[in-house]
C-alpha cells in the first residue's frame, strides 16, 4: 500500500475531509469563470459595464476573504478537537448553498452579496483542514499536506476543462447543479467520516512509518 494512502487509511476524518475538498474545489471554479458569464448573459451588462460589475463583484470577494481571515481567528470550533470534520463539512454545505443560490440573483447587489459570503467561508474551510493536517507528525503532515497539494491542482486543472462549456451553455443549470453537488458531498463526507472513524484501526494504519521499519 502507498505511505500517502496509509496515512489516510490511518486517519479517515482527513481522508473525508481531503475528499470533499477536491469535489468542492471542483466546482468552486464556478465563482471565479462563471460570473462573468453570469454578468453578461443574465444581467446583460455590456463590454464597459461588464468589466465594471465584474470589479465590483471581485471587490465583494476580496473584502469577504478578509471578514473570513478576522472571523476564523475567533471561532473557536476551528481548531477544537472532536469538531473536525463535522465543522468543516458544514462549512463546505453553506458554500455549496451560496453557489446553488447564485442561479436565482438578478441584479448586481446579490451577485456581490452572495460571492461575499461564500468567498467569507474560504479561509474557514482551509484554516479548518491545514490546522487538523497539522496537528499529525512530521513525517504524516509533510505526506498529507503534499496530497492535499495535489488534490488541488487536479480538482482545479480537470475543472477548467469541464465547466468553461457548461457554464457558457447553460449558467444557471451550471451554477445550480455545482452549488447542489457540493453540499450533497459536505454532508456525504461528514456521514462518511463518521460511519469510518467507528471500524478498528490496525497497527500498522494507526503508524505507517513504524510498519515500514
Amino acid at each position: 500500500m502507498p505511505l500517502n494512502q496509509a496515512v489516510l487509511r490511518a486517519h479517515p476524518r482527513i481522508g473525508c475531509a481531503l475528499a470533499l475538498s477536491g469535489v468542492g474545489e471542483f466546482f468552486s471554479t464556478a465563482w471565479t469563470i462563471g460570473v462573468p458569464v453570469w454578468l453578461t448573459s443574465q444581467l446583460h451588462a455590456g463590454a464597459g459595464a461588464g468589466a465594471g460589475a465584474y470589479a465590483v463583484v471581485l471587490s465583494a470577494m476580496g473584502i469577504g476573504v478578509v471578514v473570513g481571515n478576522l472571523l476564523t481567528g475567533n471561532v473557536t470550533f476551528v481548531a477544537l478537537p472532536g469538531r473536525f470534520p463535522a465543522a468543516y463539512c458544514l462549512v463546505w454545505v453553506g458554500r455549496g448553498l451560496l453557489l446553488a443560490a447564485f442561479a436565482l440573483s438578478n441584479s448586481l447587489l446579490e451577485v456581490a452579496a452572495l460571492a461575499a459570503a461564500a468567498s467569507a467561508l474560504v479561509p474557514l474551510a482551509s484554516i479548518s483542514l491545514s490546522a487538523e493536517i497539522g496537528s499529525l507528525p512530521g513525517p504524516q503532515r509533510l505526506r498529507v499536506f503534499t496530497a492535499d497539494s495535489v488534490k488541488l491542482h487536479v480538482a482545479s486543472m480537470s475543472s477548467m476543462l469541464v465547466l468553461p462549456a457548461l457554464l457558457e451553455r447553460a449558467p444557471k443549470a451550471s451554477f445550480a447543479a455545482a452549488g447542489a453537488a457540493t453540499a450533497c458531498a459536505g454532508a456525504v463526507a461528514w456521514l462518511a467520516a463518521r460511519a469510518v472513524a467507528r471500524r478498528p484501526v490496525r497497527m500498522e494504519e494507526a503508524d505507517p512509518e513504524r510498519a515500514r521499519r
